[in-house]
């Protein structure tokens, strides 16, 4: 090996040696290990949640069992995937943490701040959004913290930010579906059309129940009647166990479907093509020969 080789192959060697001292930096912890947990709890140990907001009625979300409930400012089942989100708290980590006396509280929006939650009695306020970092400062105890947040735009919203998206009760059995111009009912472990379409498929029946059996919203505000005429249409389903149907009003169905729960005063904003899916049945296309 000439001496053109061995310099390339030392300089090669320093090089390493320099990457590994960046990385592992011996005697300090990694960034890592520096972040400081936000809360000392575990999801499994949060058993409520209060939410305030400028402009919005307080809102507490209680665990009941497995499930997580809506109580104030009404009491409604919830969305858990946005319970989740904030049950994410508990083991965020903040990019940095400074003495709260070292802070001037209003001009990050912590004194007063935008919203304030409380997991159990731990309570974190959310401030302003670092213009720099592009994350939000947080309060809890005597630290001022930097997050990475999702959940701001979530609790600074009404409570149907919270209500689920499910327009039937989980793990529900539909018996009956009465929609504006024909019945569908369960009889002898067969969908049952009335009036008979015999041009309407057994699969088009079950494929109806189903959709209905799985369908979300994809927004959920309370219902104000005097935004929508009196409908002319609606849809009732009958569930097993229950001898009053669910009621929904057909508020609008182009470009959404729109459907209201007047008992319980909420609206469900569906996506473009629920209308068919939903209310509409399909007639089974014509065998080749008789189309011929």
């Amino acid at each position: 090996m000439n001496n053109r080789n061995w310099l390339n192959l030392a300089l090669l060697l320093l090089v390493g040696a320099l990457v590994l001292l960046v990385i592992y930096q011996p005697g300090q912890d990694s960034a890592e290990n520096q972040m400081k947990v936000l809360t000392g709890l575990t999801d499994q140990e949060v058993k409520r949640i209060r939410i305030e907001s400028a402009g919005q009625a307080p809102i507490t979300l209680e665990r009941r069992g497995q499930d997580w409930w809506l109580t104030a400012p009404r009491e409604l089942r919830v969305s858990e995937f946005k319970v989740a989100n904030i049950l994410k708290l508990t083991g965020t980590k903040s990019h940095a943490h400074y003495p709260v006396a070292t802070m001037n509280l209003a001009l990050i929006k912590l004194e007063p701040p935008l919203a304030r939650l409380w997991l159990n009695e731990r309570e974190i306020a959310f401030g302003d959004l670092n213009p720099l970092a592009y994350q939000r400062y947080l309060k809890t105890d005597d630290q001022v913290h930097l997050i990475t947040d999702s959940l701001f735009h979530h609790i600074s919203g009404a409570y149907t930010e919270f209500v689920s998206t499910e327009l039937l009760p989980p793990q529900s059995s539909i018996e009956r579906i009465v929609l504006p111009d024909t019945t569908l009912a369960m009889a002898d472990g067969k969908w049952q059309l009335t009036p008979a379409r015999e041009q309407v498929s057994a699969d088009s029946l079950q494929a109806l129940a189903d959709e209905w059996r799985h369908v979300r919203a994809l927004e959920v505000q309370d219902a104000d009647p005097a935004s929508h005429p009196v409908p002319k249409q609606s849809v009732e389903i009958f569930l097993r166990g229950s001898a009053a149907p669910i009621h929904f009003d057909i508020l609008a169905t182009d470009p959404e479907l729109i459907l209201r729960n007047p008992e319980l005063g909420l609206q469900y904003h569906l996506s473009s093509g629920s209308y068919a899916r939903l209310i509409t049945l399909a007639a089974s296309p014509e065998p080749a020969d008789q189309a011929r």
